[in-house]
């Protein structure tokens, strides 16, 4: 659209266009969100707010599960931010330019991706909820090392894997929940979404390690921690189903 691909839409109603698509998409979930069906579930009385967040870190340290899965959801975030590269790698590995190839790199990320997600969530059915996080792991770790190994328009497939890869961001969190109460889940929860800042050092090693030793260290770093990162996983149990 904003190619010029569609004639009758011209600047500055192109850009007017996606912003009304994306309005009614978001208003489309906002009204799908509304018919939830949560179930009511008893309020526990709370401690003072710095008692209640000693009690909380406390609770989560002792639980060895979820400090490994802490651990791995890291190593994964780490993985995913060598994405940013593979885009600066695109001129060297297919000799043209990034941004002539934008659209096929879009439509192979988001397009795995959706496909990723109903492959995922079978092998989530099939397998227990701890399959996907292996998959996804095993997913940013073969996006690293197809960039490494790949030349040509193959190389672009590594965008499809990543994007597939990134679906861990909503299989991390639905296993710490089959592991915590309905109680301790959303403190849990929050703890674990901790891993994001902390995920900030990624792109700089990414960076770091590019500018001084090339491209290809980027990706030997994405696959080192997706290997750590499924050999965490590998120590978490299994778990049948998320628990009501």
């Amino acid at each position: 659209m904003l190619n010029r691909g569609i004639a009758q839409v011209r600047y500055p109603l192109d850009f007017a266009l996606l912003y009304l698509v994306g309005t009614v998409s978001i208003a489309a979930g906002a009204f799908v969100a509304s018919r939830y069906d949560l179930p009511p579930l008893d309020e526990e009385p709370r401690s003072p707010f710095v008692r209640y967040l000693a009690e909380g870190l406390r609770g989560y340290a002792r639980n060895r599960s979820l400090v490994v899965l802490w651990l791995a959801y890291l190593l994964w975030y780490v993985a995913l931010g060598g994405m940013s590269n593979l885009s600066l790698y695109t001129r060297a590995a297919v000799g043209r330019d990034p941004k002539d190839l934008s659209g096929v790199i879009l439509a192979l990320r988001f397009g795995c991706k959706s496909l990723g997600g109903w492959a995922l969530g079978v092998i989530a059915l099939r397998s227990g909820i701890r399959a996907p996080l292996l998959a996804t792991v095993l997913l940013l770790g073969g996006a690293a090392l197809w960039a490494w190994s790949v030349p040509g328009y193959g190389f672009l497939l590594a965008f499809g894997l990543m994007g597939a890869g990134e679906l861990g961001g909503a299989y991390f969190p639905n296993y710490l929940l089959s592991l915590s109460s309905a109680a301790e889940g959303p403190r849990n929860l929050s703890l674990l979404n901790l891993v994001t800042p902390a995920s900030a050092v990624g792109p700089v090693l990414h960076g770091a390690l590019t500018e001084a030793f090339g491209f290809r260290s980027s990706f030997a770093l994405g696959g080192l921690m997706a290997a750590t990162a499924l050999a965490l996983v590998l120590r978490l149990p299994r778990v049948s189903r998320l628990q009501r």
